[in-house]
């Protein structure tokens, strides 16, 4: 087994910072608050289905129906990514086995008006590829 020390004296002061910085409690805290804004969101949005996250990492799926769990005929989670990209948001979209949802894991170091920001662009860039795709032509 080869050893690094340079490669161990980097992550011994990753760990340090991460500790000093108080960034696994941010984590907790801004991962609460992303999952409220998800929440609201999906009050919000009739196409969005299902919403968690742990931590920093959280997913909100799309669909026809909130209880349906039926999907469009082509995935609209790309679509929205473009669009909160337009707004200076960057995320993924998750589409394959049918799944539509988008994935978020936002910097540990995410304030709470960042989270408020993410999730007001999140809302606007759905809104738009509904305006754009005309709700009905979606269902």
């Amino acid at each position: 087994m080869v050893i690094r020390p340079t490669a161990c004296a980097v992550a011994s002061k990753n760990i340090q910072v991460i500790e000093e910085e108080n960034l696994i409690e941010n984590a907790r805290l801004m991962g609460e608050e992303m999952l409220k804004g998800f929440k609201w969101i999906q009050q919000e949005q009739n196409i969005v289905g299902e919403v968690r996250g742990l931590g920093l990492l959280g997913a909100i799926e799309l669909g026809k129906g909130k209880s349906t769990n039926e999907r469009f005929n082509n995935p609209l989670a790309p679509l929205v990514v473009k669009e909160a990209a337009k707004r200076g948001l960057m995320f993924r979209s998750v589409i394959f086995e049918g799944q539509d949802t988008l994935v978020f894991s936002p910097p540990l170091i995410i304030n709470k008006h960042e989270v408020h920001k993410m999730i007001e662009v999140i809302s606007d860039s759905i809104s738009a590829v509904k305006l754009k795709h005309n709700e009905k032509e979606l269902i």
